[in-house]
Parts: structure tokens; sequence; C-alpha cells
């Protein structure tokens, strides 16, 4: 039997691929589900929006040692892309089938596997290459042509889904929050008396690293912006400027200094740029 993890690539692939022959489709964020599991079926999987009401599309197996893929579409229920995996005892290949809405031909291509976990698929002149990248086994696809980046893969741990978000030079697993409980997070780190009300700069930066969903800072944005009680007590964390007053002059020297820093100069031996000069404000005596 197919396992399920090689059905959550199958998906990645045909989404991408989809995606990739009819540009005018927006990014989006997908809730993957699966429905079914028997002795003749490999699985079937219903792909739902971010918001996990509207159903996009919809992945069907034929019998097991076919492998046969269906990429369906919804509302239309039309199929906008096959893939059939052709027998071979070792590494993968298969032929694809994407419907391009524009002419409503279907493009044929192959997908090769090969040694370390590469894919390579051709359709009509394009090349894509599907493989690891460095950080966590996450999958990469990539147009050949130019090298770019056209999708990467959440991964699964733990029976938690996390999504993998660049931090600095380092990779960090933000779990995927549902979207049924975002109310409920904000209300932890914002509300509760020991979370200290923090305001969208520091709720931001406290969160990102922890936790990902989709428009997640425009949500916090507007979860703090819609706070009752700190727009009634609106804190002011700033001292406002006050006003110039005139120095009174002093009766003796050296009783009030000015200084600032004079430069950028010469470097020094010991690679110093810049001079530190003091001014007694009765006398104007100044010094380095």
């Amino acid at each position: 039997m197919v396992s399920i993890r090689w059905f959550a690539f199958v998906l990645l692939l045909l989404t991408a691929i989809f995606a990739f022959v009819n540009p005018q489709i927006a990014v989006r964020t997908y809730i993957i589900q699966k429905d079914l599991l028997n002795p003749i079926k490999a699985g079937e999987f219903s792909i739902f929006d971010y918001t996990e009401k509207q159903l996009q599309y919809r992945i069907e197996s034929r019998l097991t040692f076919m492998q046969s893929v269906e990429l369906i579409a919804y509302p239309s229920k039309q199929v906008v892309a096959k893939l059939n995996k052709n027998l071979k005892l070792f590494l993968y290949k298969g032929t694809i089938s994407i419907l391009d809405p524009r002419s409503n031909q279907w493009i044929k291509g192959t997908i090769h596997e090969k040694l370390g976990g590469k894919y390579i698929i051709e359709w009509n002149g394009q090349r894509l290459v599907i493989g690891f990248s460095k950080g966590f086994g996450k999958r990469e696809f990539r147009d050949e042509s130019d090298s770019t980046l056209l999708a990467e893969s959440l991964i699964i741990k733990d029976n938690i889904l996390y999504k993998l978000v660049n931090s600095g030079s380092t990779h960090i697993r933000a779990i995927y929050v549902p979207s049924t409980v975002i109310s409920e997070l904000l209300a932890a780190h914002h509300d509760h008396h020991l979370s200290g009300r923090f305001g969208v700069t520091h709720a931001w930066y406290m969160l990102r690293n922890r936790y990902y969903w989709p428009h997640m800072k425009e949500t916090i944005v507007n979860y703090i912006q819609s706070c009752d009680k700190c727009s009634a007590v609106n804190v002011n964390r700033y001292e406002p400027p006050g006003f110039l007053q005139s120095v009174q002059p002093r009766d003796e020297v050296f009783q009030v200094l000015g200084m600032d820093w004079w430069g950028p100069i010469t470097t020094s031996f010991n690679r110093n740029k810049y001079v530190l000069v003091i001014i007694d404000r009765l006398s104007g005596y100044f010094f380095c």
C-alpha cells in the first residue's frame, strides 16, 4: 500500500505544478484533511482554504498497485491534474498531465526520481527540480531555469504541524495555529494578567518565532488596537520633549561643562576616529 507520506508529497507536487502552469493563481495556504483509507484506495484528501470552510481541491487515488492520482478542482469538479506511476523496481518514474485553462489542453510531462530523494519534473519545455534543502529535511520546489524558489513544504513532527520560518541564519519550527484557536492564543499572550499587555511590536516579536498562521501580523495589530482596556488607559511610555531654557551663568570656571564628539577624522595608530571635545561654559576653555 502506498504510504500517506508519499501521497502528501504527491499532493504538494500536483498543486505546485498546477499553480506554476497558471501564474495568475495567487499563492494560497491550504489545509489538508485525509478522508478515507481502505484496501483498494491508497487515500483520499480534501484540500480547504486557510479558513477550513471552502473546499478548493480533492485528491483521489485509484487502485493501489497502479498508483494513479487525480487532482479535482471545486466547485467545478473538474480534473485539473493527473499522475500515473510507471512500474520500476527502485527509483520512481511516472507521467503527469496538467490542464491549461487558457487553451483547455492537457500538458503532458514526466517525473523521475534521482538518488538522494531528488525529483526532476519536465513538461512543455519546463524543468522543475524538487529536492531537500538545508535544515529539517524540508522539500523545496525550484524552477531550474532561474533557480526561483516556488514552494516550501511544511513539516509534521509528533503529530504537530510546523511552519519553517527563517530567523536570521537559522530555521525555526513555528507551530501552525488553526484558525479556531487564534483568538484564544492572542488572549493568553495579551489579556492575561501575567502577559503585561504589551504593544504590537513586542507581541509580534514574541509570537512570530513560536507560532504561525496566515496574515499573522495583521491579526495581531487588529486584536491589540481593539483592546478596550488598552484604549481606555492609553499609557504613553515616552516622556514628551520639554521646552528649551536658558542656562544661568556660573560664578566659577568648570562648574558647567559641555561636551560633544568631533569626527570622523584620520584613523589614529590605536584605530580611533573620533575626539571627545569638552568646553567650559564660563571661560570658553576647551580640551580633548
